[in-house]
């Protein structure tokens, strides 16, 4: 049985790194941000490279240089993202599930230029690389400067898409069965409500690999990342992911808070109250829930329910 796969995060910005680490702490390991000085608190590592925005295919070129030189047996995927992407790692693991790391091929944001000469992962979205496209693009592409630019300057995403391009890596479709991105290059507050296009991000639209939807569709159950995350957001995301638990209609009584003094005594002895549609069985009563559980929102309205059931 092949072991389960692990992933190397490494970030081409840092401002936010501290911030990044917390989020991210408990559910990757081992974890590499790449920033001007080390700081061993964070897993930073300093490259050579000179700081700034106008560098980063340089700093993403040493980056996946020192990730090969020191991890590449470490793990199976390598994924890249900014310090104001939110990544969820756990998704990502599932979907690499279906994958070969020693086949090389990455994923992310497919993107396009917009004189469709250039396909590219989209770096604010995150990109992940097999251990096989690490180690080609590393061997082949940057010692031939012909096919990889050797300059520090230059879009990161761009000129990674051209050397994965030169050197036979695959671009993997990351989309869900269903077409809906894994890899978002916006913040779902502009996605989900369907803003994008009103909020003047037409430039998004007009570079979209795969045709993309506004609202509800346009985003996977099994999400990768959002970018264009601010710090405080993150610590929201954080929450409202994994720290927040639904509660069902059937299951055990909520525990009584701390204050005693302002609960009624009777609510101690109160019985669970059952919750069965009209002319069914318990098994069906919870099939049914289950579905309006997961559609009932989009399908009957924040405060409808479905046919036969009565709440």
């Amino acid at each position: 049985m092949r072991r389960r796969p692990q992933q190397l995060v490494f970030l081409t910005l840092v401002s936010f790194t501290i911030v990044v680490f917390i989020t991210l702490d408990h559910r990757i390991f081992p974890y590499r941000s790449v920033r001007p000085s080390s700081n061993k608190e964070v897993g930073a590592v300093q490259l050579k490279v000179k700081e700034g925005y106008n560098n980063l295919w340089g700093k993403t070129r040493a980056s996946l240089k020192y990730l090969y030189h020191n991890h590449l047996d470490d793990a199976e995927w390598f994924y890249k993202a900014d310090d104001d992407t939110f990544a969820i790692v756990e998704n990502l693991k599932h979907m690499l599930k279906l994958y070969d790391p020693d086949f090389p091929i990455y994923f992310g944001a497919k993107l396009r230029a917009k004189d469709n000469s250039q396909v590219f992962m989209s770096g604010g979205a995150g990109y992940v690389l097999s251990r096989a496209a690490l180690k080609l693009v590393v061997e082949k592409g940057f010692t031939n400067s012909t096919i990889c630019k050797a300059e520090n300057k230059g879009r990161e995403d761009v000129e990674l898409g051209r050397c994965m391009q030169a050197v036979g890596v695959m671009f993997g479709d990351s989309r869900d069965h269903l077409g809906r991105e894994r890899f978002l290059c916006l913040t779902p507050e502009l996605l989900l409500p369907g803003w994008a296009t009103a909020n003047k991000h037409g430039w998004f639209w007009n570079i979209v690999y795969y045709p993309m939807k506004e609202g509800p569709m346009c985003c996977s159950e099994r999400v990768v990342s959002f970018h264009y995350v601010k710090p405080s957001m993150m610590y929201v995301f954080y929450y409202l992911i994994y720290q927040v638990h639904l509660s069902h209609f059937q299951g055990p009584l909520p525990r009584l808070p701390p204050d005693t003094s302002s609960i009624p005594k009777e609510v101690g002895h109160r019985p669970a109250r059952k919750v069965v549609p009209a002319g069914a069985t318990s098994g069906t009563s919870r099939l049914v829930l289950g579905e309006w559980m997961r559609w009932g929102p989009l399908r009957y309205g924040l405060c409808g329910s479905p046919p036969g059931i009565k709440v």
